[in-house]
């Protein structure tokens, strides 16, 4: 007979988990939003502050107040402006979030879709499905979303929270207003209405349940393994935190939301979160994150004045990356959807800041460096970099690193990449910092590892290396190149063997083209190899794409491909420093909706390798050569397998390429005049 837990179990071990969180790992940071018709509330209940801190999105629990007259003062102060969710989505661009993560339904029941199984919801009261607009303005900005939403129901007239002795309610204690209650009733609510929000408004990145207590959870209280598979069976993408759960074996070791413990066994959840505090190791073994207000409470209060400064955020979210973890920082809109101005210019004080030093936190893991006095170590053991995220300055100067496995050999302060001397004393690498300029709320300082520098033997032409499906590559250098004339290297897969020539012929007289057609999928060897033909040349330009396929036969492992890529784009950084950097992208970037309906012939795979590529490129700030935008008319042009363009295509593409890097050649041009 199938067992949907041991399904649940079987898929959670595999690579097809990994391969799901990979892009939740390495965003780091993320939006939480409690927006509701609390908001309108705003703390205040007859005239009076129920509250100057904390939990206000609580309040009908916290004046006991009955679902009638809670709706009734509730909701003529929900008041949406057009345009809120653009708001918001912009804001946690500019913030530097990877992904936003809002309440679909708080405790008090009210749904913000249009929701067929209820009338207590936003579709009904206002004619408008909030979920869509803010679900559509996320992907505006490129954000990953997730839904929050909470499987207590404080209006639904079958939720049996007496069947629990510590499930919070408003009326706790008193008798059911509707006499005897059936919960199963409710659980076929709640799964109805999850349906509607894992069917409606494409793919979803995240579920967030809220939340279990031990004596009401799992089978009992919500069927949880069969929501879960309701969920999966829609969005198999997904990624889902362990809340419909609270035992140990899911990473609970009580109620309270302070006892995330580890392990976790995958089946209850990918990943679990602690509210308003970092764990003091992190929680080893375990994909977790730290959830926190910008002031006290997560729904809006007007009473609240209790900000948390830019500063102490950036070492939160800095703290919480060097343990492992992702932060999610709560905004508490007001009833209309605006942000308090206060959170608003924290927010964008923490952009500012990850502008600069994003690179040490973004795709980076826990360090296994003790935790240093002076502040925080985040590393990228694939890139052999760590980066020194320095709290207190040294009044003497100098900081020391002890008990390092590598030799380091460069030393670089992200804010002006200020080149920092260091030494090897006798028990610690000691970096002279006297005239390091320090940068504002935390100055990062990026360690190299040597084995990075170390200079290779570049191939020649002579040297055929081959795909590993025997088919040749190699390096075509250009000999006897005018010295007057800049140089421009392409580097790519089969799409670079198609549109070389074009490139090569268009610019002819004005820049010597070399190129590398190289391996067509992304490994350490594919890196390796580049820093060799790097050594060989110094380029004004480097025009790029990467190696997008290779999932076949265990070629790219899940997890791995983004680290690769950005040390891919890091190697052409340190040894081109000087040469200016574009990268070619042949498959969806810029595109809205679901590429595949516009092309159905691109590998879904290609596409989210393609997605995740484009996400390293503006992290990196590498400017984007969209060959899809150009092609976007032309789909007549579509090759004849999954992966490659018709000989037209091709040309487009290379006077696209040339055209881009002329650019660049001129605007270099006019800069040395």
């Amino acid at each position: 007979m199938f067992d949907r837990q041991d399904a649940f179990a079987v898929e959670a071990q595999t690579d097809v988990r990994d391969e799901r969180m990979e892009w939740w790992r390495d965003a780091r940071f993320g939006m939480f939003v409690h927006w509701g018709l609390y908001s309108g509330l705003a703390g205040e209940w007859d005239g009076k502050p129920v509250g100057t801190k904390g939990n206000m999105e609580w309040i009908q629990q916290r004046v006991k107040a009955d679902t009638a007259t809670y709706a009734d003062r509730a909701l003529p102060l929900f008041k949406p402006k057009p345009g809120f969710a653009t708001q918001w989505a912009q804001l946690a661009k500019q913030a530097g979030c990877k992904y936003l993560v809002f309440a679909t339904k708080h405790h008090d029941g009210f749904a913000l879709h249009d929701s067929k199984a209820t009338d207590f919801d936003a579709g009904s009261e206002l004619q408008r499905d909030l979920v869509r607009e803010i679900v559509d303005a996320c992907r505006a900005e490129g954000l990953k979303v997730g839904f929050y939403h909470s499987v207590i129901d404080w209006h639904h007239d079958q939720f049996a929270y007496a069947d629990s002795e510590s499930i919070p309610h408003p009326l706790r204690g008193q008798p059911y207003p509707n006499g005897t209650r059936n919960h199963d009733e409710y659980i076929a609510f709640l799964h109805r209405q999850t349906e509607e929000l894992v069917t409606h408004y494409g793919p979803i990145d995240i579920l967030w349940w809220d939340y279990s207590v031990e004596d009401f959870e799992g089978e009992k209280a919500w069927d949880a393994f069969k929501l879960i598979d309701l969920v999966k069976q829609h969005q198999p993408s997904i990624v889902m935190n362990n809340r419909l759960f609270r035992r140990p074996e899911a990473g609970h070791s009580g109620t309270k939301h302070a006892t995330a413990v580890s392990p976790m066994d995958p089946k209850y959840g990918d990943f679990t979160t602690t509210e308003q505090h970092v764990p003091d190791a992190g929680l080893p073994g375990v994909d977790w994150e730290t959830c926190m207000t910008l002031n006290t409470t997560w729904g809006y209060s007007k009473f609240d004045h209790d900000w948390k400064s830019a500063d102490t955020l950036v070492k939160t979210l800095v703290d919480t990356a060097s343990k492992g973890g992702n932060f999610l920082l709560n905004i508490g809109p007001m009833a209309d959807g605006t942000v308090p101005a206060e959170s608003v210019t924290s927010l964008r004080e923490i952009g500012e800041w990850l502008q600069v030093n994003g690179e040490a936190i973004y795709g980076t893991s826990a360090s296994e460096l003790k935790k240093p006095a002076w502040g925080r170590i985040t590393e990228k053991p694939e890139l052999g970099a760590l980066y020194l995220h320095v709290f207190d300055w040294p009044a003497e100067g100098t900081l020391e690193l002890q008990d390092l496995s590598a030799h380091y050999s460069t030393a670089v302060a992200l804010n002006g990449h200020q080149q920092i001397p260091m030494r090897l004393g006798s028990k610690a690498l000691v970096l002279d910092l006297s005239d390091v300029e320090q940068g504002p709320l935390v100055t990062v300082i990026r360690l190299q590892a040597s084995k990075l520098d170390t200079p290779q033997v570049p191939p020649r032409e002579s040297d055929k290396r081959l795909h590993s499906d025997g088919s040749p590559w190699g390096y075509k250098h250009t000999e006897n190149a005018d010295p007057k004339l800049p140089r421009v290297l392409l580097i790519g897969d089969s799409i670079l063997n198609g549109y070389r020539e074009h490139v090569v012929n268009d610019l002819e007289g004005e820049a010597i083209v070399d190129a590398w057609l190289n391996p067509h999928y992304q490994s350490e060897q594919l890196n390796k190899l580049l820093g060799e033909i790097l050594d060989q040349e110094t380029y004004d330009v480097v025009h790029f794409n990467v190696g997008l396929h290779g999932w076949q036969d265990g070629r790219i492992k899940p997890g791995t491909f983004k680290p690769l890529t950005r040390a891919y784009v890091e190697v052409i950084k340190g040894k081109q420093p000087r040469a200016k950097l574009i990268w070619a992208s042949s498959t969806p970037v810029t595109i809205k909706g679901k590429p595949e309906e516009l092309d159905p012939e691109i590998n879904r795979v290609i596409v989210g390798h393609n997605r995740m590529a484009a996400e390293v490129m503006e992290e990196l700030n590498v400017p984007v050569n969209d060959f899809y935008g150009l092609l976007e008319s032309r789909l007549d042009l579509a090759r004849g397998d999954s992966f490659h363009w018709k000989s037209d295509a091709y040309k487009l593409l290379g006077e696209q390429a040339a055209k881009s890097i002329r650019k660049l050649l001129v605007e270099d041009s006019d800069h040395a005049r």
